[in-house]
């Protein structure tokens, strides 16, 4: 069954969700790999509601923690460090008001890090 998708899908994502996990335990998960995929910005034009509830939850912030994880203290990332260090002073509502976009972005970790 493995090698029809591979071979069906080449170069996409695959997430699996065994039924002993639960959907709540893997949400995390499942919304990186959403926001790597490009997925972020459909999900915010298509399900406005859902896309609010879920950055008011708090994982906006959560979205900022870890884009800050993926990039660390690299040098060439430091405008974008800077910009999301200070948006950890906002309320994630009304980031979304100002810049709709903010949140649609999640970079790949590089090489030799341990995927979330």
């Amino acid at each position: 069954m493995l090698n029809k998708v591979v071979a069906q899908f080449r170069d996409y994502r695959y997430i699996f969700i065994a039924t002993s996990e639960t959907m709540y335990d893997r949400k995390d998960d499942v919304i990186w790999d959403l926001m790597r995929s490009g997925y972020m910005r459909y999900i915010r034009n298509k399900y406005e509601r859902q896309f609010n509830n879920l950055i008011q939850n708090n994982f906006g912030r959560k979205i900022i923690t870890e884009r800050l994880k993926v990039w660390g203290d690299r040098p060439q990332f430091k405008y974008l460090v800077e910009e999301n260090k200070q948006c950890l002073n906002i309320s994630a509502p009304y980031l979304v008001t100002v810049d709709p976009a903010f949140f649609d972005y999640m970079p790949e970790k590089t090489t030799g890090e341990e995927n979330v």
